[in-house]
């Protein structure tokens, strides 16, 4: 569904310290959201499978200004 729209990129905070602190995430899971290089959104905690999928096209729509098909 959302191949070549968007990029996954997952994060083991546990090994990857640095990351995670420059990124300033101090809550599992955190999702963020770039756009052009730049953060969009940002969401913390768990979410439904229903719910990270809404939370996906409203922010896609937002960005891209069409919806995400």
């Amino acid at each position: 569904m959302y191949h070549g729209r968007i990029k996954f990129v997952k994060l083991d905070v546990d090994k990857n310290t640095s990351i995670a602190d420059k990124e300033g995430i101090v809550i599992t899971p955190t999702i963020k959201l770039y756009y052009n290089g730049e953060i969009g959104q940002i969401r913390f905690g768990a979410m439904e499978t229903d719910e990270f999928d809404m939370f996906l096209r409203r922010a896609y729509k937002e960005s891209m200004g069409k919806d995400l098909a």
